[in-house]
């Protein structure tokens, strides 16, 4: 999702807007989609303009819908296509939590906070408590200790 619709090629507005709720379940409204160049032959598919966004935000899920994988390390993380393995993004982590891509062509954040939406759907829908228990066992293999959201029911 962004904030400047200038960094959009091609931008395509939508007839009908519609809508995305953030972390805090706030509303906002996506006028148009188009995609962006992350580096230099690496595009974002299907980026969303909400008009007003301060930050350009990288959703980890759609980066897992177009074949990729997010892994989260304690200083970083790194976006690897799935078929060739080839790290395509690299990002450090803030003390404010946020993962910023840097040295690409444009600057996006990934939030932690995410995570434990990723290993659910990574992990078939599996309850939070169960993705907890597969933590301490160790039973996936880059699975570091989730928290379980407040709100767990999937949309």
């Amino acid at each position: 999702m962004k904030g400047d619709k200038e960094k959009l090629h091609p931008y395509n507005a939508l007839e009908k807007e519609k809508k995305v709720s953030f972390g805090n379940d706030t509303p906002a409204v996506i006028k148009g989609k188009g995609f962006v160049l992350l580096k230099e032959k690496f595009k974002a598919r299907n980026v969303m303009y909400v008009d007003g966004l301060k930050h350009n935000l990288l959703s980890v899920s759609q980066m897992c819908d177009q074949g990729n994988e997010v892994v989260f390390r304690s200083n970083g993380c790194v976006v690897r296509e799935l078929d060739t393995g080839e790290t395509v993004i690299k990002c450090i982590r803030t003390q404010n939590n946020l993962y910023i891509l840097k040295g690409g062509q444009q600057q996006c954040y990934l939030s932690k906070n995410d995570e434990h939406w990723l290993w659910h759907r990574r992990l078939g829908h599996l309850s939070f408590s169960q993705i907890r228990k597969a933590c301490r066992f160790q039973a996936v293999s880059d699975l570091l200790d989730i928290n379980i959201p407040e709100k767990t029911i999937c949309k």
